[in-house]
């Protein structure tokens, strides 16, 4: 994609950068971009809306790659943490639109986008921003003045049996997640956005996904690598209010989301060697067709309880899992695959980049994943190795930044 002519170096008030972004982003729907060159394909030419009462990313039908990446803040104070959120506020919302994340004003500088989603456009990217909670307790909350913001809900993690987590992988001061139809765009977002917040912030752990179909909450449902579908009983719209929206008491977090990131290595050589009736049994499922073993098909409930429910083991992942079992607690998931290579054993570092939405993790990630590592027969090919929790910003309204809620 041709770089925008240069514009002109001038001082302009804060307010009035984001409000003519503002401007310029609010009118476009899930619309192709006009003369965006290379475009090429109406995919390639989908945008999502970046501007509403909530971020997208979350309630948005997940595409077909993920980058998701936390960071470590280095910001010296709140005007600097500020300055880091106005910038990605433009940089997201303009490569949302396909652009560059900043106009090229000077070739005897670095450039402010890395380049490499040149003529790609904006093929449904979406960019979620969220805090963890190490922005407020200690130095980071003297220092950013956050040291009574922090929302009850967004509750560090307890141990669970089973889990191998490691620093590495796990945490992070913010969290980005990056989706989209093109796998560079994805990258590129991550990669712009790091190059926008350079000596404010540090990336502390960034994992790619992918899925096995083009719209992750269309039909078919996507295949998780253990070769079963994954996400076939999620929350509908109409429940997200009661499942996916935060309900807090911090006035700052209304319109957000809490958002669970484990990194599960699978034991694929273990799984691939049990026979198909056994891992059938392990998840309660046909893999071919994704009907619980009860009967029916991919979408029928399955009998856990009365007549019939015998079918389906006691500990098979989708009774142990079934908000039926677990006093109706759900999350919304938008899991993805991962592969990155091997491990220092020979074995294939792949698995689940599994992120889950939901209004308060207390009540709702921390209850199931609890039953699960005790119960669950999964658990024998699946290992944590990372983790964190994190509040997602409400959304950005026009002419706003991801810093007014979260600073006011």
């Amino acid at each position: 994609m041709d770089a925008p002519p240069p514009e002109p170096r001038r001082r302009v008030s804060r307010r009035a950068v984001l409000g003519g972004i503002g401007a310029a982003g609010g009118l476009l729907g899930v619309a192709a971009i006009p003369g965006v060159a290379g475009a090429g394909t109406e995919a390639s030419a989908r945008i999502v809306p970046f501007h509403g009462r909530h971020q997208a990313g979350i309630a948005t039908p997940a595409p077909r790659h993920a980058t998701v990446a936390a960071f470590d803040v280095l910001a010296d104070d709140a005007a600097s943490l500020r300055t880091l959120l106005d910038g990605w506020t433009i940089a997201a919302e303009r490569m949302t639109r396909g652009l560059p994340a900043g106009p090229v004003l000077d070739v005897t500088r670095p450039p402010n986008d890395p380049g490499e989603a040149m003529g790609l456009g904006p093929a449904s990217l979406t960019i979620t921003v969220g805090v963890g909670p190490s922005m407020f307790v200690g130095a980071r909350a003297a220092r950013f003045g956050l040291a009574t913001q922090r929302p009850a809900a967004l509750a560090d993690l307890p141990a669970f049996a089973g889990d191998a987590l490691e620093a590495r992988w796990s945490d992070g001061d913010l969290i980005v997640q990056a989706c989209a139809d093109d796998a560079q765009v994805a990258f590129h977002a991550v990669h712009a956005l790091t190059v926008t917040g350079a000596g404010l912030i540090r990336p502390r752990w960034s994992l790619d996904g992918f899925l096995g179909t083009g719209r992750g909450t269309e039909t078919p449902t996507p295949r998780n690598l253990l070769g079963f579908k994954d996400g076939t009983v999620n929350p509908t719209r109409d429940e997200f209010d009661r499942v996916v929206w935060a309900g807090d008491e911090r006035r700052w977090m209304r319109g957000g989301s809490y958002l669970v990131v484990r990194r599960i290595r699978l034991d694929l050589e273990r799984w691939d060697a049990e026979a198909l009736d056994d891992q059938e049994e392990t998840i309660g499922r046909v893999r071919s067709t994704g009907a619980p073993l009860s009967g029916g098909t991919e979408t029928t409930a399955p009998r856990l309880r009365g007549p019939g429910s015998d079918a389906i083991p006691a500990d098979a992942h989708i009774r142990v899992a079934s908000p039926t079992m677990n006093d109706g607690a759900r999350i919304l998931r938008r899991g993805y695959n991962y592969s990155a290579g091997a491990t220092s054993t020979g074995a294939l570092d792949a698995g689940l980049l599994f992120l889950a939405y939901q209004r308060d993790p207390r009540t709702q990630f921390v209850p199931i994943q609890t039953r699960l590592a005790s119960q669950d027969a999964l658990r024998t090919y699946v290992t944590a190795v990372g983790s964190g929790v994190y509040a997602i910003l409400p959304g950005v309204r026009p002419g706003a930044s991801y810093a007014d809620s979260l600073l006011g």
